[in-house]
């Protein structure tokens, strides 16, 4: 992410001429945090996975400080110890700030009294427990360890019992344990939850302002972050941010930004380094003879041209792949010499193959969503569309209502601190659709999980604090499958394969 920003910071100096740098971006800026509250944080530092994005709208982080909490907050040391629900209430004025002992008041009046960060854990070892420096030292140790010394037990259930006989009520003692505990998978100090909220903040910041700048640098610096190039693309499509293909005359090999005619904001122009199989010094030659005024794609490999003719840098996508497969050939075995004169044509392709062909080789796709393309080519379910509701509508329907949604598998999540329980996102062409499945329905459906890359789902829909999930009842099959589509068994998890043209050759029968 440092990497991100600096990138931003050099193209809006030389796209727009504003200098920026980390301790002169305008602090409490109110788009930003009004951005921030509204989960609208794809590809921002931190906050962008979904445990994250649903305690945005309920935190709803006003400053700095709330930021640095909510980096915190969302970790297995809070989680595990019980510590976010009644951080949350208090927050929000549902539940009273109160101190289980007048000595944690100076400790924990920050965070309304519940310790988030491992210096309070500290300080209350030292300030009540009754630790010495050196006790509360071997205790930092053990819970920066991640539990590879196999004594944080041991200091859990010593500082548990040292607060006891101070005075401090049991159950909290026992929460504390077992923040303790939680601290062993994975916890934050503040001063390092201050550090990252530092980037947190500028980069949403620059998101907020400068959205195409921001995913331009972003997707120069990948591999990086939670989501994978094609939805970074498709939640900026959706923020307005206009992109455009790689193209052999316009793009470099890093995506930059292009004015295009009539408009008044600046494109993302993708360049070839999203390309499958492209090798940087081709591409770098490639730019040189173009500067040249050459456009000479024999400075690429077969497997190259082929690539880029796949990627639909060139026109006529199965023309020019067969022509990248045979670009010297005077005649081709198998076919007799009259037909070797007739020029070679072949049916054009639908948007879904065309769709799932950008996937394939460029990791993205700009044209319509796969779920609207799905619905149009790939509908093979006992249900009509019309009963359908989008990620967009969820929060205007009613809470405890079972709806019917229908998306492309993205994300499928079971961390230690759910309790056997799944997270999946879908997405749609109008956002994410956040599904929640208890142990035994994902066993029931874990078939059809795996093996379908969209999925439609019944589900009683849920709504904390306008972040909308639906807790899962049933995901349909499918009732048949086309038997002449390119697409429909499309892997989300592909093999590798170096031969294009066998990876392809269903595209000529």
């Amino acid at each position: 992410m440092l990497t991100c920003i600096r990138k931003s910071f050099d193209l809006i100096r030389e796209t727009y001429g504003r200098s920026l740098e980390l301790h002169t971006i305008p602090p409490d800026d109110p788009a930003t945090y009004s951005m921030i509250q509204e989960s609208r944080t794809v590809g921002v530092f931190q906050i962008e996975s979904r445990a994250q994005m649903s305690m945005l709208p309920r935190l709803k982080p006003r400053n700095f400080y709330d930021l640095v909490v909510e980096v915190a907050i969302v970790r297995p040391g809070p989680i595990q110890g019980g510590m976010v629900h009644p951080y949350l209430k208090r927050r929000l004025g549902l539940e009273q700030v109160t101190y289980e002992h007048p000595k944690l008041k100076p400790i924990l009046e920050k965070t309304l009294g519940v310790p988030i960060f491992q210096e309070q854990v500290m300080k209350m070892a030292i300030e009540v427990a009754g630790y010495s420096p050196g006790e509360a030292d071997a205790l930092r140790r053990a819970m920066g360890a991640w539990r590879r010394t196999g004594n944080l037990d041991s200091h859990a259930t010593d500082m548990k019992k040292r607060l006891i006989e101070n005075g401090v009520p049991a159950d909290f003692s026992e929460r504390i344990c077992e923040q303790i505990l939680g601290f062993g998978e994975y916890g934050f100090p503040e001063s390092h939850a201050a550090s990252f909220a530092l980037l947190t903040y500028a980069s949403s910041y620059l998101k907020a302002h400068y959205p195409e700048v921001f995913l331009c640098s972003l997707l120069n610096s990948l591999p990086m972050g939670f989501y994978p190039m094609h939805m970074l693309t498709a939640a900026f499509q959706r923020e307005h941010v206009k992109i455009l293909p790689v193209h052999t005359e316009n793009s470099l090999w890093d995506h930059r930004l292009e004015k295009t005619p009539h408009e008044s904001h600046y494109a993302l122009r993708l360049g070839f380094r999203c390309v499958k199989n492209l090798q940087k010094e081709h591409v770098d030659a490639f730019i040189r003879k173009r500067e040249e005024g050459m456009i000479d794609l024999y400075l690429f490999n077969q497997d190259e041209r082929a690539a880029l003719a796949m990627a639909s840098a060139l026109d006529q996508r199965r023309e020019a792949y067969w022509k990248a497969l045979n670009p010297h050939r005077t005649e081709l075995q198998g076919l007799r010499e009259e037909n070797l004169r007739r020029p070679l044509s072949f049916p054009p392709l639908n948007e879904l193959q065309s769709m799932f062909l950008d996937l394939e080789f460029t990791q993205t796709t700009l044209n319509k969503h796969p779920t609207v393309l799905m619905r149009k080519y790939r509908w093979h379910y006992p249900v009509s569309q019309d009963r359908l509701s989008l990620s967009k509508d969820l929060r205007r329907q009613t809470i405890g209502k079972n709806v019917l949604v229908f998306g492309v598998v993205q994300i499928v999540q079971s961390p230690p601190t759910a309790k056997g329980m799944f997270f999946i996102t879908l997405e749609d062409e109008t956002g994410f659709l956040n599904l929640v499945l208890r142990p035994n329905v994902y066993q029931k459906f874990k078939h059809l999980i795996q093996t379908q890359w969209a999925l439609l789902v019944v589900g009683e829909l849920q709504n904390n604090d306008g972040y909308a999930s639906l807790l899962v009842k049933q995901v349909v099959a499918p009732e048949r499958k086309s038997p002449n589509s390119i697409a429909v068994d499309f892997d989300r998890k592909k093999s590798e394969s170096k031969d294009i043209y066998a990876k392809n050759q269903r595209l000529f029968h």
